[in-house]
């Protein structure tokens, strides 16, 4: 009886061991299945996208101030029809208004030739500025005649074609011997009369001067003025593009702030 009893209660002992065996090994089974799974998965699923590249500071630059011509055009008649310099409308973004002041004033010209006087808001402007430096005359040319211009006893006003050889010459005819001049071109903003202006205004310019191609920016409404000066550019080694007055990031005139070198 006691030989009996000892292999059952023998059996009995064995009962945790196995339990314990087939629980590891349980255990095991599962992780390994689980490994597998989930390898299986992954081959499934596809490659998470990686995150996008950060924009450089210059890229975000220009978005916002791609931005901010897109805002201010689309915005025309309260920005760049609703400015005024003392009272008379001027047709120039302010920040280039401003930079006009600073060539003026670094390098003031004895005679400042404007093509495009339109309604004469710019040429008052200019006069203001030269009335500041107590030297300096505007003679400034539209192909048509306006009325109520502004008077101002520095401002000479002509009617005609700028490309003409008549205004031309009248215009040289007006420039004293040893003279500083400097130009701004504000007319027909198509590709082959701007150029034309630049060939011919070019020659009249003095060396550490300006001759500014005005809306050079690219615009539906400005559809030659940034072409006209590239090609200048590639022709005439007498000038070469002021990038430093475009510091406030947008202007009107990108690349046509074109000084004279030599």
């Amino acid at each position: 009886m006691e030989q009996v009893n000892d292999a059952a209660g023998s059996k009995k002992s064995l009962f945790p061991i196995v339990g314990l065996l087939l629980f590891v090994a349980g255990v095991a089974l599962g992780q390994s299945w689980n490994g597998r799974s989930s390898r299986a998965d992954e081959t499934l699923l596809p490659a998470p996208t990686p995150p996008p590249k950060p924009k450089t500071d210059s890229e975000i630059s220009a978005e916002q101030i791609e931005g901010f011509k897109n805002w201010y055009y689309a915005h025309q008649p309260t920005t760049f029809s609703n400015t005024y310099w003392r009272g008379v409308q001027i047709f120039k973004c302010p920040l280039d208004a401003w930079i006009f002041q600073e060539i003026i004033h670094e390098n003031p010209p004895d005679v400042l030739l404007e093509t495009g006087t339109y309604k004469g808001g710019s040429a008052n402007f200019f006069a203001s500025l030269f009335d500041l430096e107590k030297r300096g005359r505007i003679l400034t040319v539209e192909i048509k005649h306006y009325t109520d211009k502004p008077r101002h006893p520095r401002i000479t006003y002509f009617t005609g074609s700028s490309t003409s050889d008549e205004i031309f010459q009248t215009f040289k005819k007006f420039i004293r011997p040893g003279e500083k001049v400097m130009v701004t071109l504000d007319s027909n903003h198509h590709k082959e009369h701007v150029l034309k202006e630049l060939q011919l205004y070019s020659t009249l310019v003095t060396v550490g001067n300006y001759l500014v191609v005005e809306d050079s920016i690219k615009n539906p409404n400005f559809p030659g003025a940034k072409e006209a000066v590239e090609e200048f550019l590639t022709s005439n080694s007498n000038y070469a593009a002021d990038r430093s007055r475009e510091k406030f990031g947008f202007t009107t005139n990108p690349n046509g702030w074109l000084k004279r070198v030599r």
